[in-house]
């Protein structure tokens, strides 16, 4: 009996082994299979490159705003300060009384002087009588030539007394009237240097004063493109991110020492608005370069070899939507988010805008999103 269990049993365990090893088999067999099913293309966005036949580029030179006229005002004669009647701010017309000086030694002066002065037109009155009556004499002999002639020397003595005395109280009226500054123009007091009781120089500065209404921008422009700016010529001036159109007042005929730059002088046309003198100001020029090539967008380039750039372009391919390639460029000038390059690129090339990193070439991909650039339409701006 047991050698009949044995006999039978056998067969059951080879037949169950076969089984076992058929079901591993198909396993691997469709594992096999679906491993070698070729993976999906990356996908990718690609942009329609379009040649364009010349590029410009801008240079910027930044200057600042200032008032047409600027004066630290002071009296022309020393003397104590009794009064000073504005503080930094102040709006004030032109003829406007800014600070006054103590006048009193000086109106003391011109009382003197007036005295002086009315003597000596009395002792000319007395003198021009006395020569009436000494050429009456004359005329008759009663005297001789050279008493005539000490009468009218001392007329003319008399007569040049009085002008004198009459030149120092208007002197003294004068300096009287120069005691009171007053504002020559329209403007806005920007420093208060002093207050009363002050004992000043003459020509010591009291105030500045800012010309209102009247500002200009004033430009360092380096190198040649001093050549851009004639008198005369409009040009948008941007500050603060605002435009003002300005005309060239002036362009100064020497360039300074230390920045080799030669200051433009802009006036501005119409309302200036909130300007204010120390704001930068910002002038442009566009200069054309005619040489042929292509906007591409910054983030389109990669670094090759020997100093140059490339970019990824979608190729045509069979059995995928395309394949890239990769074509060396030369960067001929560059904006903020865009390159004027030229190289090895043709006209409708499907050119990788973004994910270069994800990029080789040969690698096979499938085209999204395909449309033509919109840079070559900017490059014309």
């Amino acid at each position: 009996m047991p050698n009949k269990l044995v006999s039978f049993g056998a067969p059951m365990l080879l037949a169950v082994s076969l089984v076992a090893a058929g079901a591993v088999f198909v396993s691997h067999a469709e594992s096999s299979h679906r491993s070698s099913k070729p993976a999906a293309a990356l996908s990718v966005s690609t942009m329609a490159v379009e040649q364009a036949a010349s590029f410009s580029t801008e240079r910027f030179f930044i200057g600042r705003i200032e008032a047409r006229r600027e004066t630290a005002l002071g009296f022309e004669f020393g003397g104590r300060v009794i009064e000073v009647l504005v503080n930094e701010g102040d709006a004030v017309q032109s003829g406007t009384v800014l600070a006054r000086l103590d006048t009193d030694i000086l109106r003391a002066e011109r009382a003197e002087l007036v005295g002086m002065r009315d003597q000596a037109a009395a002792d000319s009155a007395l003198a021009d009588a006395t020569l009436i009556r000494m050429r009456e004499a004359r005329s008759l002999n009663a005297i001789s030539v050279q008493a005539l002639d000490e009468a009218e020397k001392g007329a003319r003595a008399r007569r040049a007394a009085l002008r004198r005395a009459e030149a120092s109280v208007r002197s003294i009226d004068v300096r009287l009237e120069k005691s009171v500054l007053k504002a020559p123009y329209d403007g806005v007091v920007a420093e208060r240097f002093i207050d009363e009781g002050l004992v000043v120089e003459a020509g010591s500065p009291l105030i500045r004063l800012l010309e209102t209404g009247a500002l200009e921008a004033r430009i360092g422009v380096a190198g040649d493109g001093v050549g851009y700016f004639e008198r005369g010529d409009i040009h948008i001036l941007s500050v603060d991110g605002r435009n003002y159109s300005a005309t060239v007042s002036g362009v100064l005929p020497v360039r300074d020492r230390t920045t080799r730059s030669v200051d433009v002088i802009f006036h501005f046309n119409g309302d200036s608005g909130p300007l204010r003198q120390g704001d930068l100001a910002r002038a442009t020029i566009t200069t054309p370069i005619e040489e042929s090539g292509y906007w591409v967008p910054v983030a389109a380039l990669t670094e090759s070899a020997r100093g140059l750039w490339a970019v990824y372009v979608a190729e045509p391919s069979e059995g995928a939507d395309a394949i890239i390639s990769r074509r060396d460029i030369e960067v001929l000038h560059h904006d903020t988010d865009r390159a004027f390059v030229r190289g090895a690129l043709e006209p409708g090339d499907r050119l990788v805008a973004d994910g270069l990193h994800r990029l080789s070439p040969g690698l096979l991909v499938a085209v999204r999103n395909a449309g033509s650039s919109s840079l070559a339409v900017r490059s014309e701006d």
